[in-house]
């Protein structure tokens, strides 16, 4: 990517110039006077990272990402040639449409960098949604995941927080609804859950609550209906059902109350 920005320093700086990713290459565009485009769309979060259609631009250059050789042309679905302007003849004036007919792009390098991007073994890797909000973002190290990985909703919301040792999940883990609220509450070692593993309802109400060692479900299961009320109560040693089992109706009533033995109903 450093190599890529020198290579196209003279570019980055003026806004007239677009950046779309054809296989290997980056494509740099210029929007013309008499240009089309979508970039007043409505969902929009962060415009210099989403994605926008145009009905026709200027192939300024057309650069290979790995050796930054130049290229006259090139092709995938339709044909860019530096000097030479690509256009949409059926080009959707529908601005809302965002994967409709036109000449696709990202105003700054870096999204078109990463769009449909091969991980690599050792590197920061990022990923946008198409209205431009980050959508992923982790550190590769020999092609594991290390350290902190984030995921966020559509809607700019962070809908997942995991940390990563080696490429398996360690200590806390965490995941929120698309309103902020928390959803789920892990614990891992070496990638096995340990420890309380919590579930919440959508309103912030818990749902259930167990407790994991190596994997497996051990000590107490508890679950509850949204309104804060018991549904279940369950024993488990080694992920099956040991002890009591009681499960109550959403009024209140006990519906189920029995005695388990290493996963076998002894006792009603």
């Amino acid at each position: 990517m450093d190599k890529l920005k020198i290579a196209l320093a003279s570019y980055l700086t003026d806004n007239k110039y677009v950046y779309w990713k054809v296989v290997n290459c980056i494509v740099v565009l210029e929007k013309l006077k008499n240009t089309i485009t979508n970039e007043s769309r409505s969902d929009v979060m962060c415009k210099e990272y989403a994605l926008f259609r145009a009905n026709q631009l200027s192939v300024v250059k057309i650069i290979d990402i790995m050796t930054q050789e130049s290229f006259n042309g090139i092709k995938k679905r339709r044909y860019y040639e530096v000097g030479e302007i690509v256009e949409d003849y059926d080009y959707d004036e529908n601005v809302n449409d965002v994967h409709s007919n036109g000449i696709f792009y990202f105003l700054r390098l870096e999204p078109a960098f990463y769009y449909n991007k091969k991980v690599d073994d050792n590197e920061t890797y990022v990923q946008w949604y198409d209205n431009g909000q980050k959508k992923l973002e982790c550190t590769l190290c020999d092609g594991m995941v290390q350290g902190k990985s984030f995921i966020w909703h559509r809607n700019g919301v962070k809908y997942a927080e995991y940390n990563n040792i080696d490429g398996k999940l360690e200590g806390k883990c965490l995941e929120w609804f698309d309103d902020g609220t928390l959803s789920i509450e892990w614990n891992f070692k070496n990638g096995l859950k340990n420890g309380i593993e919590c579930h919440m309802h959508e309103n912030g109400k818990k749902k259930f609550e167990c407790t994991y060692a190596d994997d497996k479900k051990n000590g107490k299961y508890e679950e509850w209906y949204d309104d804060g009320k018991m549904r279940t109560v369950t024993e488990y040693k080694n992920n099956m059902r040991h002890g009591k089992h009681i499960h109550w109706l959403p009024n209140g009533d006990i519906k189920i109350e029995c005695h388990y033995e290493n996963g076998k109903m002894i006792k009603n």
